[in-house]
């Protein structure tokens, strides 16, 4: 699970990774401002702290910055 960023105030959230690995499990780009959700993936997702502001990205920008080739295997 990665807590996305706090997004701008047109609703961006930019996040910059050295490396980004997703297992077949899949990964949670957690864009939750409630206290737990439930979701298909993995089951009860809690808040992510960076949206104690109450507002959430409607766009979410992943940049993988490393050297090391990124690897995709499950549902993101």
């Amino acid at each position: 699970q990665i807590d996305i960023a706090s997004p701008n105030r047109n609703g961006t959230s930019y996040n910059s990774l050295k490396e980004l690995q997703v297992s077949e499990q899949g990964l949670i780009l957690n864009n939750n401002k409630h206290v737990v959700v439930n979701t298909h993936i993995a089951g009860l997702v809690v808040r992510n702290r960076n949206l104690d502001n109450g507002i959430t990205a409607n766009l979410i920008i992943t940049e993988v910055t490393g050297k090391n080739k990124s690897n995709i295997n499950g549902i993101v």
